[in-house]
């Protein structure tokens, strides 16, 4: 029945040890105990934070079993209403719910927000939202305990799972709306349901659609979620483009975990997540610390902390563009047991490349660029292996008359271009593929390094290389661009006009 028994259980490893006070060590940031954060490393962080430490503008709901909003090392980071009095039983904001100055609890119906402990409860599901936040946003560089993936951020606990780690599809859906109406833009949901209820893909569908990125863990058992799907990872609109980022997770040797569930229709990437180390429910005002926890509800959290140190710096970018550039900037798995997405989260490359899709943003880079009087008239080169993956416009007498970024700046794999009107627009486009090691992502720029558009032409995963040509003519008389696997024996060739609309495809 509609509204019941959605959730399952969560399935995390209880904390196997409490650790405080440990010594200052020479580590950024200064946070005494974050070298125990060994996913910090492992996904690039620490470079991460020379970029972007996080923002007070972005805010992540927490949709979980409640959130210890006291402790010392999260509690700068919560979420406040400031269109709410305190205390006052007064409703001041309007948004139906009284003196949710934090956020709310939809399981008692009030703004403890704090998980339970009467009538039973599991200490795993009592501590989970706490160690979940402190993923995201446990305070950076203040000296005290661990840092988060962001130092500044808003967490917005929301409570929907009660002592147990239930809840149901109801009181998600409030849930979800609560965190719509009150200026969320990211959503963490570390639980999953095996059946799809149509009112929950609605609300999700709602949350994406207002600029919302949804994130959810896939689970724990192990399975293949294009078998059996679970819900809110496995989620889809209409016409069969996903909703929310499925997360896998990985061990320290960037395997599968043996637990993960995998699947290459839900699971979109993967992000640490064994012998994790967060904040705890703090008691008696001690700092709570803990190791041990390993899930995949572990392992949504960094990704969504990674989509919010994104927004950080590219408030504007879509879900669908913080996916593709999630994506983009993997880094490849050892191996895997089954779909375990396309690799594993890398935020330093996620930052690096995100500034090519927000080229409304003001933090974007500008290209360096100087007139050209024949807008046709220049030359671009390849970006021979080994070096950056800067192309360079040439005029014909050798001078450089602009120069962009291709792709992420760490890339080496050199990148292979093709210049063509192929937009009809009476200008030449530069069309730019990578080389070994890189995706199939095509880019097409204008003169002056503006990305006009982009797309993948083969599966996101593979990494062979590839070369691009301008031959051929659609419908509208434009040039089509074909891309071909850099491979000696029977490369896959596919055409494709400017807007990624596949022409012809040989050898699949």
């Amino acid at each position: 029945m509609e509204g019941k028994n959605f959730l399952k259980k969560l399935i995390v490893s209880f904390c196997v040890g409490i650790f405080f006070g440990l010594p200052a060590l020479a580590a950024t940031p200064d946070d005494p105990l974050a070298p125990n954060q060994w996913y910090l490393q492992k996904i690039q962080a620490p470079e991460a934070w020379n970029a972007a430490t996080g923002s007070s503008d972005v805010i992540v709901a927490v949709l979980d079993a409640g959130v210890d909003v006291a402790h010392p090392d999260l509690a700068q980071n919560i979420w406040v209403n400031q269109s709410e009095i305190a205390g006052n039983g007064i409703d001041d904001d309007g948004n139906g719910y009284a003196d949710d100055v934090n956020g709310w609890d939809f399981i008692d119906n009030d703004a403890t927000l704090l998980p339970t402990n009467t009538g039973g409860y599991l200490s795993s599901a009592f501590a989970h939202g706490t160690v979940v936040a402190g993923l995201i946003g446990g305070v950076g560089n203040n000296g005290i305990g661990i840092a988060g993936i962001n130092w500044r951020v808003k967490i917005m606990p929301v409570r929907i799972l009660d002592g147990f780690g239930v809840g149901d599809t109801d009181i998600a859906i409030k849930g979800v709306e609560y965190a719509i109406r009150n200026g969320a833009k990211v959503i963490n949901m570390s639980f999953t349901g095996e059946d799809l209820i149509e009112s929950f893909r609605a609300v999700i569908q709602r949350a994406v659609d207002a600029g919302i990125t949804v994130v959810a863990a896939v689970g724990n058992a192990n399975g293949n979620t294009d078998g059996v799907p679970v819900y809110p990872a496995c989620l889809r609109r209409a016409d069969g483009s996903k909703l929310v980022i499925g997360v896998a997770a990985t061990n320290m040797d960037d395997t599968k975990a043996t637990f993960s569930n995998y699947g290459s229709g839900c699971v979109d990437i993967a992000a640490p997540g064994v012998d994790m180390f967060s904040t705890m429910y703090a008691r008696n005002g001690l700092l709570s610390y803990a190791s041990g926890w390993s899930g995949t509800s572990l392992s949504a959290p960094l990704v969504s902390g990674a989509v919010a140190l994104i927004k950080s710096r590219h408030f504007f970018l879509t879900p669908s563009q913080i996916l593709t550039i999630l994506q983009l900037s993997v880094d490849p798995l050892a191996k895997s047991s089954g779909e375990a997405g396309v690799g594993r989260l890398n935020i330093r490359k996620a930052l690096e490349i995100a500034p090519l899709f927000a080229v409304v943003s003001p933090q974007s880079p500008q290209p360096v660029a100087a007139p050209m009087p024949d807008p046709n008239d220049f030359i671009v080169k390849d970006v021979p292996k080994g070096s950056a993956p800067i192309i360079k416009i040439l005029s014909k007498k050798g001078e450089t008359l602009a120069s962009f970024d291709a792709y992420a700046k760490a890339f080496r794999g050199g990148v292979r271009v093709a210049v063509g009107d192929v937009n009809g627009d009476g200008e030449n486009e530069i069309v730019t593929a990578p080389g070994p090691g890189g995706g199939p992502h095509i880019r097409i720029f204008d003169r002056n390094g503006k990305v006009l558009s982009q797309f993948f032409a083969f599966e996101k995963s593979s990494r062979v290389g590839w070369r691009v040509n301008l031959d051929g003519k659609n419908n509208d008389g434009f040039a089509l661009i074909t891309v071909i696997e850099d491979k000696k024996k029977a490369p896959r060739t596919r055409r494709f006009d400017a807007l990624g609309h596949l022409e012809v495809s040989a050898g699949n």
